[in-house]
């Protein structure tokens, strides 16, 4: 039975590792030299497959800059669901200056592409 139970989890851990926003709720990472968790609602559009929002006021833009890399750990829809962790790379912080998101930053990412680890909680 357990070994059903892993093979289960292998596969969810598969398929959350595309990252997609209709199978993951919110993403955390650590930034700053105080290691600050931040946490965002994941994001997506036609334009931009993959951000987060972030206030122009927020403390985390002094820490992001355009190729950064993060551990971010990523949290399912699906509460039963583990904890995927990834390595992630900023690919643009653009300011919504007029349009939807007015007064936020879309900070968009992508996967650097390593496998997925687990952390089951």
């Amino acid at each position: 039975m357990a070994e059903n139970h892993m093979n289960f989890l292998d596969y969810r851990m598969e398929y959350m590792a595309s990252i997609s926003p209709d199978y993951v709720h919110s993403v955390e990472f650590a930034v700053g030299e105080f290691t600050t968790f931040y946490q965002f609602k994941v994001r997506s559009t036609n334009n931009l497959p993959l951000f987060v929002l972030v206030k122009e006021t927020s403390d985390i833009l002094e820490w992001l800059n355009v190729g950064d890399v993060f551990d971010m750990r990523f949290f399912s829809t699906d509460a039963s669901s583990p904890v995927a962790t990834k390595q992630m790379k900023i690919n643009n912080i653009t300011n919504d200056e007029n349009g939807r998101f007015k007064g936020h930053y879309l900070v968009g990412f992508s996967a650097v592409h390593s496998p997925a680890k687990r952390n089951l909680h």
